[in-house]
Parts: structure tokens; sequence; C-alpha cells
């Protein structure tokens, strides 16, 4: 239901910070729009989410850390729907 029909990319690479210990980053983007909905009152509405995993691999120990971002749009019907 949430993934179906939205567009998606990722994208893996090293990071080239100089001094930067082994592992990669990645990004992963979804992106997916909604038509109007005579229940719910929503003329339009869409939503972005952006996840980033950075994996650091020292001493053959790996570490990672995810930060993920979602960003939602939503145009009312109505102006009563605020």
């Amino acid at each position: 239901m949430y993934y179906d029909d939205a567009a998606a990319t990722s994208c893996f690479f090293m990071d080239p910070s100089e001094g930067a210990p082994p592992g990669f980053n990645a990004c992963y983007l979804l992106k997916k729009g909604l038509g109007a909905n005579k229940k719910t009152g929503c003329k339009e509405a869409s939503w972005d989410a952006t996840h980033i995993v950075m994996c650091a691999i020292e001493n053959q120990q790996a570490s990672y850390t995810i930060l993920s971002t979602i960003q939602i749009d939503i145009e009312a019907a109505a102006e009563a729907y605020g």
C-alpha cells in the first residue's frame, strides 16, 4: 500500500573523506503521490522519504548511522478541512 506506484532511487558510494575509516554511505529516496479522495476530503497529497545510511568498519566491526526524513504535503479539497 505505501510503496505501490512510488518512485524510488538508491545510490551507494565510498566515503571520499581524507582519513575516513573503510566503509560506505548509501541514500534511498522514495516519492509517492496520491490523487483526490472524497472520503478524506483530500484534493491531492504526496510524501517523500529520504534515508541515509553511513557505515564505518573498524577492527572488523561495523557501525551504522541512519538518518531519515519524511515530508508530507496535503492539499485539502475545501477550506473547512484547514
